[in-house]
């Protein structure tokens, strides 16, 4: 029998749940308004982050990596009525749409256009749920600066963590983004304070629990 990445991948993607009003609007704007949109997280992947976020019925979470918010509307579905996420984000272009989108939410959603790591050492939270998705080089920087900030059981996840797939390619000896993907990736195996494993969804997420 012969296996069909794709095929599969098309029939997991189209035996989704619908998505939320929010979240279609979502996607659709940026779809349609940025061209670097492969860059919001696909509907698999924000529907995983939703379910972790639905099991933990997180009272904080905390997110570096906004974009236009695809994700973290994604994990506010499953936010305790009366909890927070803090979203983090450094891109100036997307100020206002955030805004925009977050208007109504304000009771539950903090949001900071600005640098995370100028923002994440005045935290005074311990969050339940941390989703990373933000330059790759940094990606160490923020494991170690947030674990932390992250209580006992609480789950870290890490996105793009096999990069295009090039972490697994042994011929491809990319000294930037690559190699330091690889590094990160041993780091967290080796690292004795968390429990962890790498899903295949999309470009790799990498689930983290703080022992």
């Amino acid at each position: 029998m012969i296996f069909n990445k794709e095929k599969t991948d098309y029939y997991v993607d189209h035996n989704l749940s619908y998505e939320s009003d929010i979240l279609k609007y979502i996607r659709e704007y940026t779809v349609k308004n940025y061209k670097n949109h492969y860059m919001m997280s696909s509907r698999l992947q924000g529907k995983f982050l939703s379910m972790i976020s639905y099991m933990m019925n997180p009272n904080y979470i905390l997110e570096i990596g906004t974009y236009t918010g695809y994700s973290l509307f994604s994990l506010y579905q499953g936010l305790n009525k009366n909890g927070l996420i803090i979203t983090i984000d450094i891109n100036k272009e997307l100020n206002l749409w955030i805004k925009y989108i977050t208007k109504n939410y304000k009771n539950n959603i903090l949001y900071y256009n600005n640098n995370a790591k100028e923002i994440i050492n005045n935290l005074k939270y311990k969050f339940d749920l941390i989703f990373i998705d933000c330059n790759k080089s940094d990606y160490y920087y923020f494991y170690i600066n947030t674990l932390p900030l992250l209580r006992k059981n609480g789950i870290m996840i890490l996105d793009n963590v096999l990069w295009k797939n090039q972490v697994v390619n042994e011929s491809y000896n990319d000294i930037g983004i690559t190699k330091k993907m690889r590094i990160f990736n041993l780091k967290i195996k080796e690292d004795l304070k968390v429990d962890n494993m790498i899903l295949s969804i999309r470009d790799g997420l990498m689930i983290i629990r703080k022992l």
